[in-house]
């Protein structure tokens, strides 16, 4: 299995070698008069994900880039740290590619994707002569459900005459094969635009296939995909 992670649509050029995804529990155990114990169950908090990755500053043979375009450590750094300054909610996109072999089918692809909205809680540098120039950062994400307030007015109930019953309206029906596409923007990789629009990443290999497109990897700002049918 291997797999990419996107930051923001920023790919990391290092996969982490561990990702903890953790999710507290808020299960409350209260003590009885008789001394026996009973566990009130509670919704768990706030998804926490936390990781080391490696940001070289060198290229590397095993490195990954968007569009295959080095950038140092200082880009990802910046890029970092001005999501957090600024306090922008961002998506946290963990792209399996997963294949199995069955005697029957050939070989299976069962990739997933975990794609959830998060902010920064924690970022670190830091720096050992073990590594070398390279920089090793380490971050805590917490994922931020998107909430609103309400209003309500409150009225006087008024009484109004019954009217006849209409007609009940068809619901509106999409059709399956209804044409969807999207238009690739700067930053963007088959892969994220998969598992943002589709939800599994690993459907880039399906969507390359149905555009014509021969490498994955290489898409242009303002290429219109096809998603129709996924």
């Amino acid at each position: 299995m291997s797999y990419l992670v996107y930051l923001n649509k920023i790919l990391l050029p290092v996969t982490p070698g561990e990702i903890s995804i953790h999710a507290p529990g808020k299960n409350e155990t209260f003590e009885l008069i008789d001394g026996s114990e009973v566990n009130i169950l509670r919704a768990p908090g706030l998804e926490e994900i936390t990781f080391d990755f490696m940001l070289p500053q060198t290229r590397y043979p095993f490195a990954v880039y968007q569009k295959n375009r080095f950038q140092t450590a200082e880009y990802y750094i910046k890029k970092f740290s001005d999501l957090r300054a600024k306090k922008t909610p961002f998506q946290f996109i963990l792209s399996r590619a997963v294949f199995v072999s069955d005697e029957q089918k050939g070989r299976i692809n069962t990739s997933f994707s975990t794609n959830i909205k998060v902010a920064i809680e924690d970022l670190q540098q830091k720096e050992s002569a073990d590594n070398g120039f390279d920089i090793v950062m380490s971050i805590v994400l917490k994922a931020h459900p998107d909430y609103g307030t309400k209003t309500f007015k409150i009225e006087k109930e008024v009484v109004t005459p019954e009217e006849p019953d209409r007609p009940v309206e068809p619901d509106l029906v999409v059709l399956p094969n209804q044409r969807r596409t999207y238009t690739v923007q700067s930053g963007d990789s088959l892969w994220a635009i998969c598992a943002t629009q589709l939800g599994n990443g690993g459907l880039c290999w399906d969507v390359a296939r149905k555009n014509n497109i021969a490498e994955p990897n290489h898409i242009s700002v303002g290429q219109v995909i096809d998603l129709t049918g996924f």
